[in-house]
Order: structure tokens, then C-alpha cells, then sequence
């Protein structure tokens, strides 16, 4: 996909129609945009709830509704999916339209690095904007945005960098959202009528409460409670390139890449350590990070065939 878009002559993001919201978010992005990369350092973080302590034409000039009409437009189901498609980027020219309204990729990508720059995407979250006193005096068109738990979060700032810069370029307060993006980014090309949300339609939703460990281990948990099988158990990983600790050992680390190939495309034979038993799920033990696994131990079947081996007539070769 990302040589397609990178050889097209241009590329066209849509974003559904106009809302209430839009002209604010509009309002951010130009204004935003337009600040010089060379006065990024000068916008303290807390200026953005204290106008007065930046210095004057380092700070945009917006209202909390207009901060609040930016955080309403990532926020799009359709502009998440474009988080996922980090290459658009690559293209020449990409465009992004909203109902009558267009504006260039490169303002909103240059609008992120300036919130990445002063860490502001601390602040554009509803949780805390709601505490501001001129919003609960004046909520306008947002009174219900504020009652949500909308934020920009980290994963838009990364939308103008490949993958592998976004490994190189996060401090450690973000290593956890990292953690978190693989699998909240493919929640958004997820099938809805395949396993798990076929039966369970909130069986994973994007929780940014979640540390890395717990996503892992609750995507783990719908996958094979879904399934009724243990499938998932012949995707192997190398475990000494593990970054995500704490997790069970039946739990994969999808912050890593998996090299290897699942047990069953190793060969035509089928691997099934208990035999044709089925797997009866404990969804007590589950929950708390336990698998209950049905089968033989190994090393008991050992040592019966070793005493059955001395009890032969003859030598043994």
C-alpha cells in the first residue's frame, strides 16, 4: 500500500459530512500550522491553559471550543482508520475533505508535530477540559462532547512517520501507548462478523486506560474464548525479544514482531497435545491470567514408557 501511494499523483482523505464541530477544528489546524517551527520550543506547555505566560505570536489564538472542535475531528470513526495508514503520508500531495471544507494532509500532519513538540495532546482530553470554568460556564455546541472521553492522544502524532521511526522517536512516558497501537489500529479494519465480535460485540474495545500488558492479555482472553480453542497457542514468538513485561507465557507480546510460522503451516501433521479432547475454558482462572490446559504431562508419559521399556525381555537398543 505504500508504494501505491506513494506513486500516486494524489490522494484524497475523506472524512464524512460537516458537523457543529468542524469550523473549530478548521480554526486549529490553520492557526496551528501556521507557527513556526523555530518558536516550538518557546510555547511553554502550560500556556495552554494560561494564555498570558506565552509570548506574544507564540501561542494561536483559539478558544477552548475551538481545542474542543479539534479533539471532535480525530476523534471520526472514519479519520481513526486513517491513523492505520500511516503511508498515506508517502503520497505526493493528499488532500483531506470534510463535507464542503478541504484542507492539505501536510497542515494537519505539521498541527500534530506542533502538539507533539510542546506535549500539549496532555491537554486535548475532554476529562480535563471539562474542568475549565469557562466551558462549564459556556459549553455551547460541546455540552455533550464534554460529558465523553474524547482525547488526541499518541497515536495521530505519529501520523507523518513511518513505523519503524515511531519505535525510535517515543520517550518513556509514551512507551505504553506504543504498546497499545498495533492492536487499537487493527480494531479499525477488524471484520465485525468474524470471532470475537460475532458473538460478542464488545468483546475488545480501545481502552486507553489499559496499560500494554492488560490489552495483550484481554485480546488473548476474547480470541480464545471465542474460538473455544487453543489455536492461538501455535503462533510462536521468540521470547527473548520480549519488551512487554509481566505478561503469561501463553499470552503473545504483539509489540514484537513474530518471525515464526504457526505450528500447523510447519508441516501437513497436526499438533494436538491432547489428543482429540476438546478444551473445556475456565472462565474463572481465565480472568485472572490463568489457562487451565487439559492433556498428559509430558515428563508423567515418560517415565511410564521408560518402566514399560525396562520390564521388556531382551536388551534394549
Amino acid at each position: 500500500m505504500a508504494d501505491v501511494f506513494q506513486k500516486a499523483s494524489g490522494l484524497v482523505v475523506w472524512l464524512g459530512q460537516e458537523d457543529d464541530f468542524t469550523a473549530d477544528a478548521l480554526a486549529v489546524i490553520q492557526k496551528v500550522s501556521a507557527i513556526p517551527e523555530s518558536d516550538w520550543p518557546l510555547v511553554p506547555y502550560t500556556s495552554f491553559y494560561e494564555p498570558g505566560s506565552a509570548q506574544h505570536g507564540h501561542k494561536p489564538d483559539l478558544t477552548f471550543h475551538n481545542w474542543l472542535g479539534f479533539i471532535t475531528l480525530i476523534n471520526r470513526s472514519r479519520f481513526r482508520r486513517a491513523w492505520v495508514v500511516q503511508e498515506i503520508a508517502l503520497s505526493s500531495s493528499p488532500v483531506v475533505v470534510c463535507g464542503t471544507k478541504a484542507f492539505p494532509w501536510e497542515k494537519l500532519s505539521k498541527t500534530l508535530s506542533v502538539f507533539k513538540a510542546t506535549k500539549w495532546y496532555h491537554h486535548l482530553h475532554t476529562e480535563k477540559m471539562k474542568h475549565v470554568r469557562e466551558l462549564q460556564r459556556h459549553p455551547g455546541v460541546y455540552k455533550r462532547v464534554l460529558q465523553s472521553k474524547l482525547s488526541v492522544g499518541i497515536s495521530p502524532l505519529f501520523l507523518n512517520e513511518t513505523r519503524v521511526a515511531i519505535s525510535t522517536s517515543l520517550g518513556s512516558e509514551d512507551k505504553v501507548e506504543v504498546q497499545r497501537l498495533p492492536l487499537t489500529m487493527l480494531l479499525g479494519l477488524a471484520d465485525p462478523n468474524m470471532a470475537p465480535f460475532r458473538t460478542n460485540p464488545n468483546a475488545l474495545m480501545p481502552n486507553y486506560n489499559l496499560t500494554g500488558q492488560q490489552v495483550y492479555l484481554e485480546t488473548a482472553k476474547a480470541l480464545l474464548t471465542s474460538t473455544r480453542n487453543l489455536s492461538l497457542l501455535s503462533h510462536v514468538e521468540d521470547v527473548s525479544i520480549r519488551r512487554t513485561l509481566g505478561l503469561p507465557s501463553w499470552v503473545l507480546d504483539y509489540s514484537v514482531s513474530i518471525d515464526l510460522y504457526p505450528l500447523r503451516y510447519r508441516g501437513p501433521g497436526l499438533w494436538r497435545a491432547s489428543g482429540n479432547l476438546p478444551w473445556q475454558m475456565s472462565a474463572v482462572t481465565i480472568s485472572s491470567g490463568l489457562l487451565d490446559m487439559q492433556g498428559s504431562r509430558l515428563g508423567h508419559k515418560s517415565c511410564r514408557m521408560n518402566r514399560a521399556i525396562r520390564l521388556l525381555p531382551g536388551p534394549v537398543l
